[in-house]
């Protein structure tokens, strides 16, 4: 038979046959792609694990996935982490640049978009650019990174900007665009995994800017009766990388939704989730400062993330602002890390 007459009918009979009339909606490759894969035994096995109903459709499909990937020997796309060498550049300003949004614009902040495979690695970049539907917008639309400069959190009932900083803030992501509901696009190819946010600078540390301070504000949704592994919750990350690239890891934050009760520093709102009905955790606006005296003379990256579950059916997002200036340490005192270790 020839192949292009047999992958429709392959489909058709995936669909109807042997009871997989009521699994279709799962079956997300064609023709004989799935042959060898036990759909009824993969969706008896995510009851028996309990998965959410907003999950269950990425708990299949990652399967399904996984499954593919194995059977035509395909490699798992390369999360694409900011790894690059950064000189210092005589012609950048000598202060952070509009690091905390004052000027209403994103510039020289740069960010991207993309869809969380795993949440212990890198966001998987689909987008190389900020997507923002305009200032302002709301947290239940389908911008991807927005500056605020106004509103309270429906979750945190807490305003959106910073209290103890300027006039705007940004917010990286939302409910609807970091899931998989279908109430926004997912950046992920097979709409399985959810949405996520990058937004990042890079600037030169000088003795003017070496006390680099962020604060945040995250919003994380419980992941259902059973909870996810470590690698597949909702999540906030905080990253600094020196001038090759490489992490500084005391400068590291990173926080996600594994279980039932809220992660340390974090509290339960009074709000359930729209789309769940689930409980959302949230963190007050909180500050950390890193002292970056150790890099003057080189530049370094920081690097905002927010990412839903990698089972599309939980959404992580975040606010965030910052400062920069000189230290406040006497200069006989050894360079620290406040509030970030």
């Amino acid at each position: 038979m020839h192949k292009k007459l047999l992958l429709p009918i392959l489909s058709i009979f995936l669909a109807c046959s042997s009871g997989y009339a009521q699994y279709s909606k799962y079956i997300l490759y064609q023709g004989d792609t799935l042959q060898g894969f036990d759909l009824q035994a993969t969706y008896t096995e995510a009851l028996a694990n309990k998965v959410d109903a907003a999950d269950l459709r990425g708990y299949i499909g990652n399967k399904e996935r996984d499954f593919v990937r194995q059977k035509y020997h395909i490699s798992v796309p390369t999360s694409r982490q900011v790894k690059q060498t950064i000189p210092v550049n005589p012609n950048v300003l000598t202060t952070c640049n509009n690091v905390n949004f004052e000027d209403g614009v994103f510039t020289p902040w740069t960010g991207s978009t993309g869809y969380n495979s795993n949440s212990k690695s890198a966001l998987t970049v689909a987008t190389a650019a900020i997507s923002t539907s305009g200032p302002n917008s709301a947290e239940t639309s389908c911008s991807y990174q927005t500056l605020v400069n106004t509103g309270t959190d429906p979750y945190a009932n807490l305003p959106m900007v910073d209290p103890g900083g300027g006039t705007w803030a940004c917010r990286l992501g939302g409910e609807y665009v970091n899931t998989a509901i279908g109430i926004c696009s997912t950046q992920d190819p097979l709409g399985l995994n959810s949405s996520g946010e990058i937004l990042q600078q890079t600037f030169p540390v000088t003795t003017a800017n070496a006390m680099f301070t962020y604060s945040y504000l995250a919003v994380l949704e419980q992941t259902g009766g059973t909870p996810h592994s470590a690698t597949q919750c909702p999540y906030f990350r905080v990253q600094v990388l020196d001038h090759n690239g490489d992490t500084i890891p005391c400068f590291q934050y990173y926080v996600e939704a594994t279980g039932n009760t809220a992660p340390p520093g974090m509290l339960t709102s009074s709000s359930i989730s729209n789309s769940n009905g689930t409980p959302v955790f949230y963190s007050p606006w909180t500050t950390n400062s890193l002292d970056l005296r150790t890099y003057i003379g080189t530049n370094v990256t920081v690097i905002f993330t927010a990412a839903g579950c990698t089972q599309g059916g939980h959404f992580g997002y975040a606010y965030i602002d910052a400062k920069c200036g000189p230290t406040q340490i006497l200069a006989s005192s050894p360079p620290v890390c406040l509030g970030g270790c």
